[in-house]
Parts: structure tokens; sequence; C-alpha cells
């Protein structure tokens, strides 16, 4: 109505309108397991007026049937190509491999492929209880992921870290509303942990969220405007944690200071949940959680794989072989995202 297209409107029209597809000598089109309908259609009509098209995917990696993503159109095109399977993983050891590959088995339509694992073993552990899992995988070294099929899930389990005092963000950053968290957060719960700060960068981050009221006159304002020319105590030494007490009218603890930041009340009370763990928080191995789908194309070393699903995608799993072939898919996927160890859980319970 206001004259603007979208990306929906734009493919519509192309495949109403071919001619507007340039003449090529080749196109390459990658994750072609995933496309819709309209998408192949186009496809075809632009294949008229190209000498060579080639599709790469994995037909055993197609996540979004839900979303009219039709796998079998992506099979159909096999007859008349040329196949070229490639046969060695370079993410996936051993012993996760297995396990990947007995249960892809089970999809009906499928083009049979085999390759080959890494050299490393690798680890499947499958337990029982979710929340010692979660301390499990914490204490592992390297990247981490927690996989499970729904958002609703994923809800579930985050309410278990914050509970536990586990620090964790997300895979996807559009999926932020899963983690109470910021990466500011957790610089936050580091700076407490080896109070008081002598870096600049962490005095400022302090100073900034505290009420000018308890600080030396123009101390807050230079800091927000980063204008250290400005502060009213010359700054020589950075290193000495006594600078850091000399910003304010009178000598406060570090629990009154944390007090006193300008922080929403719920997350003061999470990020001191995890300060009184004592722990100091790598952002390179802070656990990421989120639903399979947004792992898509991603990997870590450690993967925590929740095997439940809601009883309205177990109902609807047997409805047919096609939805039965999709959710065995999705769950091919989410498995092998791990490059180390593979946890597994079936009873968030």
């Amino acid at each position: 109505k206001k004259g603007k297209k979208d990306y929906t409107d734009i493919l519509v029209e192309i495949a109403r309108n071919p001619e507007l597809l340039p003449y090529l000598d080749f196109i390459e089109v990658d994750e072609v397991q995933d496309l819709r309908p309209i998408m192949w259609h186009i496809l075809d009509k632009w294949a008229e007026k190209v000498d060579k098209v080639i599709y790469a995917g994995d037909d055993d990696q197609n996540l979004y049937y839900y979303d009219n993503a039709d796998v079998n159109l992506m099979l159909e095109h096999r007859k008349d190509a040329e196949l070229y399977h490639l046969h060695q993983s370079y993410r996936i050891p051993k012993k996760i491999h297995g396990i990947a590959s007995s249960l892809i088995k089970n999809v009906q339509n499928r083009e049979n492929k085999d390759f080959e694992p890494t050299q490393e073993n690798g680890e499947v552990l499958f337990l029982n209880d979710i929340s010692y899992a979660i301390d499990y995988l914490n204490n592992l070294p390297g990247s981490k992921f927690i996989l499970a099929r729904s958002s609703f899930l994923i809800e579930k389990i985050a309410k278990i870290m914050i509970d536990l005092g586990i620090p964790f963000s997300v895979i996807n950053p559009r999926h932020r509303y899963f983690s109470p968290y910021s990466y500011s957060d957790f610089d936050f719960v580091n700076i407490f942990l080896n109070f008081p700060p002598d870096d600049l960068m962490q005095i400022r981050k302090i100073i900034t969220h505290l009420p000018a009221s308890i600080l030396i006159r123009g101390v807050k304002t230079a800091m927000e405007k980063k204008q250290m020319d400005k502060l009213p105590i010359t700054i020589d030494k950075y290193s000495d944690n006594s600078i850091f007490y000399s910003f304010f009218r009178k000598k406060l603890s570090k629990e009154q200071i944390y007090e006193y930041l300008d922080l929403p009340i719920e997350k003061k009370i999470n990020i001191k949940k995890l300060i009184s763990k004592g722990r100091p928080i790598d952002v390179n191995q802070v656990i990421r959680i989120d639903t399979i789908h947004a792992s898509k194309g991603k990997e870590a070393d450690n993967v925590l794989f929740v095997n439940n699903i809601t009883r309205k995608v177990y109902e609807n799993t047997y409805l047919n072989q096609d939805i039965f072939d999709a959710e065995i898919r999705t769950k091919y996927v989410g498995l092998t995202r791990a490059r180390k160890v593979l946890l597994i859980v079936s009873d968030m319970n």
C-alpha cells in the first residue's frame, strides 16, 4: 500500500517476470535444502538462461519444513545433475559421528551418503539430571552450547541456569530475551571479584553507573563524556588501587558501592548471584543457549543436547512421514554441532 516491497514481494515479482533474470555463465546456490518452492521455481527459470548451475546442500540438514522449505525438491533435482559428495568431516569426531549417523538413517527419503569423521574419538555422555548436566558442561574447557528443539524448552533451561548462578548468553543475538545477562554484566562480575578496579576503563564503567551525589563534584560528568583531562583529580598512575577511592566524597565499602549501582533491581540480583560464586567469567567460554535452528552453521567444542520435545511436537511427529523425517533431521543438526564432547539429556525433570 505504501509502495514498498519486502523480500517475499520481490520473489513473487521475479517468479511472475522471469525475463528480469540476467543471462550468466553460471550461478552457485548454497544451502539449497532450505529453499522454498517459489525459490526453486525461480532457479529453474533462471537455469534456462545459464550455462552451468551448481547447487550445494545437505538434505540431512534441512531445518525449515515448518516454514515451507521442501527438501524433496532438492532431491528431485538429482535426476538431471552430476552428484558430488564430500567425504570428510573436519568437525565431527568418531563417537559423535556414530550417534548422528545411526539417527539420520531413520529418515525415509534422503540421499545416501557416507563421510569420514575426524581422527579424534570425541566423547558422548548420556545424563539423567539437567542441573548436573549444565554444571558438568560449565566446567569443561572450550566453547559450549546448550541446544533444544523449542523456545519453550530453552526458556526452562534459562531459568534453571539463573537459579544455579551459571552465566550464559545466546547463539543468535536476536534471541537476547532468553538471557538476562549481557557481556557488560559479565564485566561487572569480574570487576567486583577483583575490587577495587585499577584499570581506567573499569573505573569508568563503575563510576558512570553511580549517583553523582556520592562522588566528588565533576567526576561523573567527566567520566560520562570521556573527558579525563577535566577530572578534578590528576591520574598519573592507573595501576594504583587507591586512585579509585579518591573519586568519592567518603570511603565506601565494596558492598555499599554495589548497592549504589544504577541498574534494574532484578539485574543487580542476578549479577550479585554470579559474584557470590567467586568465579571470574571468561566470555569466550560462557555457555550459549538457543534452539537447534539458531545453531545451524555453527559449532562448539562441547554441546549439551536436550532431547526433550513438547507435547505438540510429539503429537505432530507421527502425523506423516515428512514430519517424522523433519524432526529426525532437526535432531541430527543439533547433535552434529559438537567438536569434542556431546552430552545428551532426555529428561528435563
